[in-house]
């Protein structure tokens, strides 16, 4: 298999670290670090033994790689992790912050970051099931190797996706902390969500799905006087009405309500047939077509 390096990444191999064969070629993962401090060149300095496959720096917009992705790379210090065909990533930045980082970070990550990892190493958008956790979330300490968050061996042998070293298991590392990573994943989709809170008029923020259901309503109720001014009738009410003036008519309301509720679509009660005759009476029956 030819060397697999990343178009638009520099390239730059570190000596004596070329990588290490890996035991196996199924379930592809991405693994992400933090490096805990503020530069590439900071963090390679201080790894340059035991390297990870890539770097990038959001920040300054800087995407490094170190070995080719068909090799694995050193950064868990475990012969059976490193070498699961996990393509290991390290983040310059602090493991505390990363649940703060904005938007514009996260779409960077995901589009020179998780899209490629997926496009040419077949990494799944997939975010591991346990999710990532900053310090202090969880009724545990996540700094342990007793960690419930960590994987078991053979969970991290067939997992596919993407997920941190804070799974990793016999580990006692938490990064990258609260990384929201399935925000990345939408943006390496160009996926967009509504935002999670709308400013209201009055200065308050609110969700975002109760306002569109607010809207909603106000819609709804908007047609419905647009409706009564120039006589339009709903198409169930048509249909009700139209039910009507096929019946003969009769004295008595109970039954006429429930010879008209027999021809209505199922699940439609007399009461409903009552509500939408009277709402049909009050409003203009002549303007729906005979």
């Amino acid at each position: 298999m030819p060397d697999l390096w990343l178009p638009g990444y520099e390239r730059w191999e570190l000596p004596g670290v070329p990588g290490v064969p890996y035991d196996e070629f199924d379930d592809p993962k991405a693994l992400l670090h933090t490096t805990e401090g503020s530069t590439v060149e900071g963090a390679v300095q201080a790894y340059r033994s035991f390297p990870p496959q890539l770097i990038v720096d959001p920040v300054r917009r800087r995407k490094i790689q170190h070995i080719p992705l068909n090799r694995g790379g050193y950064a868990l210090w475990n012969a059976d992790a490193d070498d699961s065909r996990c393509f290991q990533v390290e983040i310059v930045g602090f493991a505390a912050q990363t649940h703060l980082w904005p938007d514009e970070v996260l779409r960077w990550l995901g589009e020179e970051l998780a899209r490629p990892l997926h496009e040419y190493g077949g990494v799944p958008y997939v975010v591991v099931w346990k999710g990532f956790r900053r310090d202090g979330e969880m009724p545990y300490p996540l700094a342990t190797p007793s960690s419930p968050l960590r994987l078991t061996q053979a969970e991290l042998d067939s997992f596919s996706g993407f997920l941190g070293h804070q799974h990793v298991p016999g580990d006692d590392h938490w990064d990258p902390g609260g990384l929201n990573v399935g925000r990345i994943l939408e943006h390496a989709q160009n996926k967009e969500e509504l935002p999670v809170n709308i400013l209201g008029q009055d200065g308050k923020w609110y969700p975002a799905e109760q306002v569109f259901f607010w809207m909603g309503q106000d819609l709804r109720r908007l047609e419905a006087k647009v409706d009564a001014m120039t006589g339009r009738v709903s198409d169930r009410e048509a249909q009700v009405l139209a039910t009507v003036r096929s019946l003969p008519a009769g004295d008595d309301a109970e039954a006429f309500a429930a010879a008209v509720a027999a021809q209505m679509p199922p699940g439609m009660t007399p009461d409903e047939v009552r509500d939408a005759l009277d709402d049909v009476l009050r409003r203009a029956p002549q303007s729906v077509p005979e």
